[in-house]
């Protein structure tokens, strides 16, 4: 989901938030020095390794459609393999999806619809943020 307050980064290609427009409290709202500090210290480690992994992502993507080409240019449908190395080709594939449009279309109620839910277990939601430099 994109953020509105994210705009393209000139220089990387990534898309990055302003600062001035984050609602966030500074770390510095934190009455204790030394955990302060070390919020700080984590946030911007993790961003680096966020930063990071996403080139690494990036570049395990590039190998796999490189790779993925190589097989189908080569009628290779299970894929090749080097050594203690290997790469499994199984072609493209879709996922289904269950539409409440099209059971609403086919005359199920909301209210049933709704009732379908079940709820999982909680999870953690939260994420690191690179600000853009102003």
């Amino acid at each position: 989901m994109k953020d509105q307050n994210e705009e393209p980064n000139r220089t990387t290609g990534t898309r990055l938030r302003s600062a001035g427009n984050s609602k966030l409290p500074l770390a510095s709202v934190i009455p204790d020095t030394e955990t302060m500090q070390n919020a700080v210290k984590l946030m911007k480690e993790g961003v680096k390794l966020k930063a990071r992994l996403s080139e690494l992502e990036d570049r395990e993507k590039e190998i796999r459609e490189t790779l993925a080409a190589i097989c189908e240019a080569f009628d290779l449908t299970d894929g090749i393999k080097h050594g203690m190395t290997g790469f499994q080709y199984n072609g493209y594939a879709t996922r289904k999806t269950l539409s409440k449009e099209k059971l609403l279309a086919a005359g199920v109620s909301a209210e049933t619809i709704n009732a379908a839910y079940t709820e999982g277990e909680p999870f953690l939601s939260c994420k690191l943020i690179a600000f853009d430099l102003e």
